[in-house]
């Protein structure tokens, strides 16, 4: 089956939407909607992408879930940059268990508060995160912007990204860091695994966690997705680069398989306007899969 476009899934999200939202309505309900799925309680709203995937499907991303169940233990300390409305972060944080913990990073004001309702629902879980409302940048000095990419809604608009389909919102409130400033500032000396979905600007936030990569060797869960690389001005070959600074190559989400570290036939594994996790992983596991 080839590779959907987030155009194309957006599309079909949107179809399957139409009818369950006629069904709600005709029941007297709202396209707000407050659920359990996967064990978890959701305040969703269906007219966006994430929401409505988390109450169609139960959840998020589920292959990119099973990745993350392949890699973290109970007890372990676990980043989630980019964590959005906290669909991997409520699983997450059951993953890691009592002892562990889940830093959630989130610079948009939207966003963040929906993340912390949904953690308001589930209060066996939230004491285990900490959540920040931190932009995660390249260098200290580094301007935060006024608004990041959050929303993917459902219905069409003319203020969304033509290919990744999804809205900017405000940033206001936020702080821009690097990474391995903020494990400074908690006094973090060890981290497992980090998952980093950050819409093109992966390279920056990667060359701001060197310290991090180089002594701490976490897993990494990560989206490729060329076209909103090329829009920072990176390249699938730039990102090669920094993982390949740090002593890190990529493998596929699913099987753990090493990937080509050239950027020619990455290109063609990913077509314009699609994107898939990937992991990145230390060499040194790499040669144990």
């Amino acid at each position: 089956m080839p590779l959907l476009t987030t155009k194309r899934k957006i599309a079909l999200a949107r179809l399957l939407q139409r009818p369950v939202l006629l069904c709600r309505h005709l029941l007297g309900f709202r396209s707000q909607a407050e659920v359990r799925r996967s064990g978890f309680r959701w305040r969703l709203d269906l007219g966006e992408g994430i929401d409505f995937t988390i109450y169609a499907l139960g959840a998020f991303e589920r292959t990119s879930q099973a990745a993350c169940r392949r890699f973290i233990e109970p007890g372990a300390v676990v980043l989630d940059i980019g964590a959005n409305v906290g669909a991997h972060v409520l699983p997450l944080a059951r993953q890691v268990g009592p002892r562990g913990r889940v830093f959630a990073f989130e610079p948009t004001v939207w966003a963040l508060k929906k993340l912390r309702a949904n953690l308001d629902l589930n209060p066996q879980l939230k004491d285990r995160v900490t959540v920040e409302q931190i932009l995660c940048v390249e260098k200290a000095d580094d301007a935060l912007p006024a608004a990041a990419m959050a929303s993917w809604p459902l219905v069409p608009g003319e203020d969304v990204h033509p290919l990744a389909r999804g809205r900017f919102l405000s940033t206001e409130g936020a702080r821009a860091m690097t990474l391995d400033d903020y494990l400074a500032s908690q006094n973090l000396h060890g981290v497992d695994f980090v998952k980093l979905d950050v819409d093109g600007d992966e390279c920056a936030v990667l060359r701001g966690a060197f310290r991090l990569l180089k002594e701490l060797r976490p897993v990494v869960l990560m989206e490729l997705a060329p076209h909103v690389l090329e829009e920072r001005g990176e390249t699938i070959g730039s990102l090669l680069a920094v993982l390949g600074s740090v002593g890190y190559a990529l493998a596929e989400e699913r099987s753990g398989r090493p990937l080509p570290m050239q950027e020619k036939e990455l290109y063609q594994w990913v077509p314009h306007g699609a994107s898939r996790n990937v992991l990145a992983l230390p060499e040194e596991c790499i040669a144990t899969l």
